[in-house]
Protein backbone atom coordinates (compact mmCIF):
# COMPACT_ATOMS: atom_id res chain seq x y z
CA UNK A 1 0.00 0.00 0.00
CA UNK A 2 1.39 3.46 -0.98
CA UNK A 3 2.27 5.61 1.80
CA UNK A 4 -0.65 8.19 2.68
CA UNK A 5 -0.21 12.13 3.09
CA UNK A 6 0.67 13.52 6.93
CA UNK A 7 -2.57 13.15 8.30
CA UNK A 8 -4.55 11.29 10.81
CA UNK A 9 -6.24 8.10 9.38
CA UNK A 10 -8.26 5.51 11.61
CA UNK A 11 -10.49 2.24 10.89
CA UNK A 12 -6.69 1.16 8.72
CA UNK A 13 -5.99 -2.26 9.00
CA UNK A 14 -2.73 -3.37 10.68
CA UNK A 15 -0.93 -5.15 8.01
CA UNK A 16 -1.81 -2.01 5.66
CA UNK A 17 -0.20 0.69 8.28
CA UNK A 18 2.78 -1.45 8.70
CA UNK A 19 3.14 -1.47 4.95
CA UNK A 20 3.79 2.55 4.95
CA UNK A 21 7.28 3.50 4.46
CA UNK A 22 8.10 6.11 7.23
CA UNK A 23 10.19 6.08 10.13
CA UNK A 24 8.45 4.50 13.62
CA UNK A 25 9.89 4.25 16.97
CA UNK A 26 10.08 0.16 16.76
CA UNK A 27 12.94 -0.27 13.97
CA UNK A 28 14.41 3.31 15.40
CA UNK A 29 14.90 2.01 18.57
CA UNK A 30 17.20 -0.58 17.36
CA UNK A 31 19.69 2.15 16.94
CA UNK A 32 19.86 3.46 20.71
CA UNK A 33 22.15 0.31 20.96
CA UNK A 34 22.52 -1.58 17.64
CA UNK A 35 24.38 0.31 14.32
CA UNK A 36 22.91 1.89 11.21
CA UNK A 37 23.75 -2.04 9.51
CA UNK A 38 21.07 -3.62 11.59
CA UNK A 39 18.46 -0.60 11.63
CA UNK A 40 18.53 -1.17 7.13
CA UNK A 41 18.58 -5.18 7.27
CA UNK A 42 15.64 -4.72 9.31
CA UNK A 43 13.79 -2.24 6.68
CA UNK A 44 14.83 -4.65 4.10
CA UNK A 45 14.17 -7.91 5.20
CA UNK A 46 11.61 -7.07 8.30
CA UNK A 47 11.62 -7.67 11.90
CA UNK A 48 11.90 -11.92 12.17
CA UNK A 49 9.89 -11.63 15.89
CA UNK A 50 8.16 -14.64 16.99
CA UNK A 51 4.99 -14.59 14.71
CA UNK A 52 2.80 -16.73 17.64
CA UNK A 53 3.64 -14.07 20.03
CA UNK A 54 2.80 -11.38 17.47
CA UNK A 55 -0.22 -12.64 17.11
CA UNK A 56 -0.74 -13.20 20.91
CA UNK A 57 0.04 -9.53 21.24
CA UNK A 58 -2.51 -8.63 18.15
CA UNK A 59 -4.88 -10.22 20.13
CA UNK A 60 -4.55 -8.58 23.53
CA UNK A 61 -4.94 -5.58 22.00
CA UNK A 62 -7.77 -5.99 20.00
CA UNK A 63 -9.43 -7.71 22.98
CA UNK A 64 -8.98 -4.65 25.09
CA UNK A 65 -9.22 -1.65 22.66
CA UNK A 66 -12.10 -3.48 20.19
CA UNK A 67 -13.84 -6.20 22.13
CA UNK A 68 -16.60 -6.61 19.77
CA UNK A 69 -14.21 -6.93 17.00
CA UNK A 70 -12.13 -9.59 19.01
CA UNK A 71 -15.13 -11.71 19.07
CA UNK A 72 -15.70 -11.45 15.36
CA UNK A 73 -12.46 -11.75 14.17
CA UNK A 74 -10.50 -14.42 16.58
CA UNK A 75 -11.63 -18.34 17.01
CA UNK A 76 -10.57 -20.83 19.24
CA UNK A 77 -8.88 -23.43 17.46
CA UNK A 78 -10.00 -27.05 17.68
CA UNK A 79 -9.18 -29.52 19.69
CA UNK A 80 -9.95 -32.28 17.25
CA UNK A 81 -10.98 -32.56 13.23
CA UNK A 82 -12.03 -35.20 11.39
CA UNK A 83 -9.64 -36.72 8.92
CA UNK A 84 -10.72 -38.55 5.25
CA UNK A 85 -11.38 -41.77 6.61
CA UNK A 86 -14.29 -40.00 9.40
CA UNK A 87 -11.69 -40.83 12.01
CA UNK A 88 -11.25 -38.09 15.11
CA UNK A 89 -8.00 -36.60 15.34
CA UNK A 90 -6.25 -34.38 17.49
CA UNK A 91 -5.38 -30.93 15.85
CA UNK A 92 -2.77 -30.92 13.64
CA UNK A 93 -0.69 -28.40 11.70
CA UNK A 94 0.81 -30.97 9.49
CA UNK A 95 -2.46 -32.29 7.95
CA UNK A 96 -3.98 -31.05 4.70
CA UNK A 97 -7.39 -31.16 6.51
CA UNK A 98 -5.95 -28.66 9.03
CA UNK A 99 -4.15 -26.43 6.55
CA UNK A 100 -7.54 -26.12 3.97
CA UNK A 101 -9.14 -25.27 7.28
CA UNK A 102 -6.93 -22.57 8.38
CA UNK A 103 -6.79 -21.49 4.45
CA UNK A 104 -10.62 -21.02 4.43
CA UNK A 105 -10.73 -19.35 7.83
CA UNK A 106 -8.00 -17.06 6.38
CA UNK A 107 -9.78 -16.16 3.65
CA UNK A 108 -12.99 -15.50 5.82
CA UNK A 109 -10.90 -12.56 7.87
CA UNK A 110 -10.43 -14.93 10.52
CA UNK A 111 -7.49 -15.60 12.66
CA UNK A 112 -7.38 -18.69 15.01
CA UNK A 113 -5.90 -18.82 18.23
CA UNK A 114 -5.04 -21.76 20.73
CA UNK A 115 -7.41 -22.15 23.31
CA UNK A 116 -4.99 -21.03 26.25
CA UNK A 117 -3.96 -17.65 24.14
CA UNK A 118 -7.40 -16.78 23.80
CA UNK A 119 -8.56 -16.87 27.28
CA UNK A 120 -5.39 -15.46 27.99
CA UNK A 121 -6.16 -12.42 25.97
CA UNK A 122 -9.61 -12.54 27.88
CA UNK A 123 -8.70 -12.74 30.78
CA UNK A 124 -5.88 -9.67 30.36
CA UNK A 125 -8.62 -7.72 28.57
CA UNK A 126 -11.28 -8.16 31.62
CA UNK A 127 -8.89 -7.32 34.49
CA UNK A 128 -7.45 -4.01 32.50
CA UNK A 129 -11.38 -2.72 31.83
CA UNK A 130 -12.14 -3.66 36.14
CA UNK A 131 -9.08 -1.23 36.48
CA UNK A 132 -11.16 1.86 37.20
CA UNK A 133 -8.44 4.44 36.39
CA UNK A 134 -7.82 2.11 32.90
CA UNK A 135 -11.24 2.30 32.34
CA UNK A 136 -11.63 6.30 32.60
CA UNK A 137 -8.65 6.30 30.06
CA UNK A 138 -10.09 3.81 27.42
CA UNK A 139 -13.63 4.97 27.36
CA UNK A 140 -14.77 7.92 24.79
CA UNK A 141 -11.00 7.33 23.40
CA UNK A 142 -10.53 6.77 19.24
CA UNK A 143 -8.10 3.88 19.41
CA UNK A 144 -5.98 2.12 16.86
CA UNK A 145 -5.13 5.38 15.69
CA UNK A 146 -2.67 5.95 12.75
CA UNK A 147 -0.99 8.95 12.04
CA UNK A 148 1.74 10.02 9.55
CA UNK A 149 3.81 13.38 9.88
CA UNK A 150 7.09 14.94 9.01
CA UNK A 151 9.74 15.43 11.89
CA UNK A 152 10.61 18.71 11.64
CA UNK A 153 13.70 18.74 12.38
CA UNK A 154 15.34 15.74 10.45
CA UNK A 155 12.49 16.13 7.83
CA UNK A 156 11.81 11.82 7.91
CA UNK A 157 8.31 10.95 7.46
CA UNK A 158 7.32 9.54 10.20
CA UNK A 159 4.40 7.17 11.26
CA UNK A 160 2.76 6.31 14.55
CA UNK A 161 -0.15 3.46 15.68
CA UNK A 162 -1.93 5.00 18.58
CA UNK A 163 -3.53 2.43 21.15
CA UNK A 164 -6.04 5.15 22.70
CA UNK A 165 -6.33 8.98 22.10
CA UNK A 166 -8.50 10.50 24.68
CA UNK A 167 -8.39 14.33 23.82
CA UNK A 168 -4.73 15.52 25.15
CA UNK A 169 -4.21 11.93 26.27
CA UNK A 170 -2.33 9.52 24.34
CA UNK A 171 -2.44 5.67 26.24
CA UNK A 172 -0.87 2.31 24.87
CA UNK A 173 -1.34 -1.37 26.15
CA UNK A 174 1.87 -2.81 27.60
CA UNK A 175 1.86 -6.50 28.90
CA UNK A 176 4.63 -8.08 30.86
CA UNK A 177 5.75 -10.64 33.38
CA UNK A 178 5.32 -8.25 36.37
CA UNK A 179 4.42 -4.31 35.89
CA UNK A 180 5.95 -3.55 39.79
CA UNK A 181 7.35 0.08 39.29
CA UNK A 182 11.02 -1.01 40.14
CA UNK A 183 11.19 -3.78 37.85
CA UNK A 184 8.59 -1.86 35.01
CA UNK A 185 10.77 0.78 35.07
CA UNK A 186 13.89 -1.42 33.85
CA UNK A 187 12.07 -3.01 31.30
CA UNK A 188 10.20 0.20 29.88
CA UNK A 189 14.04 1.51 29.07
CA UNK A 190 14.85 -1.54 27.29
CA UNK A 191 12.04 -1.51 25.45
CA UNK A 192 12.08 2.33 25.03
CA UNK A 193 8.59 3.10 26.12
CA UNK A 194 9.49 7.03 26.96
CA UNK A 195 11.07 7.14 23.36
CA UNK A 196 7.88 6.03 22.13
CA UNK A 197 5.75 8.47 24.51
CA UNK A 198 7.71 11.61 23.19
CA UNK A 199 7.43 10.59 19.26
CA UNK A 200 3.95 9.81 20.08
CA UNK A 201 2.90 13.07 21.72
CA UNK A 202 5.10 15.04 19.49
CA UNK A 203 3.78 13.37 16.09
CA UNK A 204 -0.33 13.10 17.59
CA UNK A 205 0.57 17.41 17.80
CA UNK A 206 1.41 18.06 14.79
CA UNK A 207 -0.86 16.09 12.52
CA UNK A 208 -3.52 16.98 14.27
CA UNK A 209 -2.33 20.63 15.48
CA UNK A 210 -3.94 20.63 18.89
CA UNK A 211 -2.02 20.44 21.95
CA UNK A 212 -1.29 16.54 23.14
CA UNK A 213 0.90 16.59 26.05
CA UNK A 214 0.12 13.60 28.29
CA UNK A 215 0.91 9.79 27.74
CA UNK A 216 -0.06 6.84 30.05
CA UNK A 217 1.28 3.14 29.97
CA UNK A 218 -1.81 0.62 31.20
CA UNK A 219 0.40 -2.17 31.88
CA UNK A 220 -1.40 -5.42 32.69
CA UNK A 221 0.33 -8.86 33.70
CA UNK A 222 0.09 -12.05 32.00
CA UNK A 223 -0.18 -14.19 34.61
CA UNK A 224 -2.63 -15.06 37.40
CA UNK A 225 -4.38 -12.75 38.77
CA UNK A 226 -3.80 -10.02 35.60
CA UNK A 227 -2.51 -7.06 38.08
CA UNK A 228 -2.97 -3.40 35.98
CA UNK A 229 -1.11 -0.29 36.69
CA UNK A 230 -1.05 2.86 35.29
CA UNK A 231 1.72 4.67 34.37
CA UNK A 232 2.34 8.47 33.53
CA UNK A 233 5.65 9.27 31.51
CA UNK A 234 6.41 12.07 33.06
CA UNK A 235 8.47 15.63 31.61
CA UNK A 236 12.52 14.75 32.64
CA UNK A 237 12.21 11.08 30.50
CA UNK A 238 9.89 12.58 27.50
CA UNK A 239 12.77 15.06 26.94
CA UNK A 240 15.38 12.17 27.51
CA UNK A 241 13.14 10.45 24.83
CA UNK A 242 13.08 13.26 22.46
CA UNK A 243 16.84 14.18 22.38
CA UNK A 244 17.40 9.96 21.93
CA UNK A 245 14.98 10.53 19.09
CA UNK A 246 16.61 13.48 17.16
CA UNK A 247 20.14 11.79 17.69
CA UNK A 248 18.49 8.27 15.89
CA UNK A 249 16.67 10.62 13.60
CA UNK A 250 20.09 12.46 12.62
CA UNK A 251 22.00 9.35 12.03
CA UNK A 252 19.24 7.88 9.50
CA UNK A 253 19.31 11.00 7.28
CA UNK A 254 22.82 11.03 6.82
CA UNK A 255 22.57 7.39 6.43
CA UNK A 256 19.76 7.88 3.41
CA UNK A 257 21.87 11.06 2.12
CA UNK A 258 24.82 9.30 1.95
CA UNK A 259 24.06 5.83 1.44
CA UNK A 260 26.60 4.77 4.02
CA UNK A 261 25.09 2.19 6.36
CA UNK A 262 27.90 1.18 9.00
CA UNK A 263 28.30 -1.56 11.31
CA UNK A 264 31.00 -2.44 14.26
CA UNK A 265 34.00 -0.70 14.12
CA UNK A 266 36.95 -2.75 13.63
CA UNK A 267 38.68 -1.70 16.61
CA UNK A 268 39.01 -3.70 19.75
CA UNK A 269 37.13 -2.57 22.72
CA UNK A 270 37.06 -3.34 26.30
CA UNK A 271 34.26 -5.59 27.20
CA UNK A 272 31.73 -3.24 29.59
CA UNK A 273 29.64 -5.56 32.07
CA UNK A 274 27.42 -3.71 34.78
CA UNK A 275 28.22 -1.44 36.99
CA UNK A 276 26.60 -3.47 39.54
CA UNK A 277 28.52 -6.60 39.27
CA UNK A 278 29.87 -8.42 42.24
CA UNK A 279 28.23 -6.33 44.54
CA UNK A 280 27.03 -10.57 45.77
CA UNK A 281 30.18 -10.56 46.85
CA UNK A 282 29.92 -7.76 49.63
CA UNK A 283 27.22 -9.84 51.19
Amino acid sequence: MPTPEPGIYHNVPFDEYASWEACHKSDLWLLNEQPLAKYRWVLDHGDKADREELLIGHATHTAILERDDFRTRYIIRPRTYENDKGEEKAFNLNSKVCKALLADLKKQGKLVLKRDHYELATRMRDAVWAHPTARLILEGGKVEVSIVWVDPKSGLLCKARIDVWHGPVLADIKTAECIAATRFGRASYRWGYHFQAGMYLDGAQIASGTEVNQFYIIAVEKEPPYLVKVYEVEQGDLDIGRAQRDWILEKVKQAQDTGQWPGYDADVSPLAIPSWAGQELMA
